[in-house]
C-alpha cells in the first residue's frame, strides 16, 4: 500500500467516532430489537507509540421487546464505555461497560428498571461500517407491581451500523498528525532548478600568427 494511501486508511478509521448502529438481542438493555448512537468522548491514554487508545465512549438508545406473541414494551437504555482501540488503524476495539435501562421486558411484562455490565468487541471498517458483538449480565433493581423474577440474567447480541465523521477538519488535522507520526510525510517536490547549458565551442577562424606558423 502506498503511504500516502495507508496514512489515510489511518486517520479514516481513527476519526470515526460517531456511530449509528441497529441491534438484534437476548435479553438486552436495549429488548430484543434496538436503535442507538454511539460516541467516543475522550482520549485518556495512548501506549506504544499510538498501537492501542483507551477512550471513554456512551451509548444511548431506544429498543423494544416482543412479548406475549404480539404485544411490544419499549425501552431505553445509557451506558458509558472504556473502550480499548488496537492498532495504528484504530478497527478492532474492545470495550467494557456498565449503564442503566427501563422499559418492559419478556421477564417483565410491566417493566423495570436494572443496572447492565457488558463486554464487546467492535470492528470498524475504513468505509464506515461497523459490527460489534456484545455480551454482559443484568441486575435488576426496580420492578414494577413486584413480580417475582430472578434479579440477575445474561444477555447477548449484534450490533451493526455507520460510522461517520462529526468533524471533516479535525480529521484532516489528524490525517496531518498520522502521517508524521508513522513516518509517511513524503517531502515537498523540489523546485526545478534553472537548467545550465554548456558553452558551446566555436570554432574560431585561425588568427594571423597560425597562418604564419603553417
Amino acid at each position: 500500500m502506498p503511504p500516502a494511501r495507508a496514512a489515510g486508511d489511518a486517520a479514516g478509521a481513527e476519526a470515526r467516532r460517531l456511530a449509528v448502529q441497529g441491534e438484534t438481542a437476548w435479553n438486552a438493555p436495549l429488548g430484543g430489537y434496538g436503535l442507538s448512537v454511539d460516541a467516543d468522548l475522550l482520549r485518556l491514554s495512548a501506549f506504544a507509540d499510538g498501537a492501542a487508545v483507551i477512550r471513554l465512549a456512551a451509548s444511548a438508545g431506544v429498543g423494544m421487546d416482543i412479548f406475549n406473541d404480539h404485544e411490544v414494551g419499549p425501552r431505553w437504555a445509557f451506558m458509558p464505555r472504556l473502550r480499548l482501540a488496537l492498532g495504528t488503524r484504530g478497527s478492532l476495539a474492545v470495550s467494557l461497560g456498565a449503564g442503566i435501562s427501563s422499559g418492559k421486558s419478556q421477564a417483565f411484562p410491566r417493566g423495570s428498571t436494572r443496572a447492565d455490565g457488558e463486554l464487546s468487541v467492535e470492528g470498524r471498517g475504513d468505509g464506515g461500517l461497523v459490527a460489534r458483538v456484545f455480551a454482559g449480565l443484568s441486575a435488576t433493581v426496580d420492578m414494577t407491581g413486584g413480580q417475582a423474577h430472578p434479579s440477575r440474567a445474561p444477555y447477548l447480541g449484534l450490533a451493526l451500523g455507520y460510522a461517520f465523521v462529526p468533524n471533516p477538519e479535525a480529521t484532516r488535522s489528524l490525517s496531518r498528525e498520522t502521517s508524521i507520526f508513522s513516518g509517511t510525510v513524503t517531502s515537498p517536490p523540489a523546485p526545478a532548478s534553472a537548467s545550465i547549458s554548456s558553452p558551446v565551442l566555436r570554432c574560431m577562424p585561425p588568427t594571423d600568427a597560425g597562418r604564419a606558423r603553417r
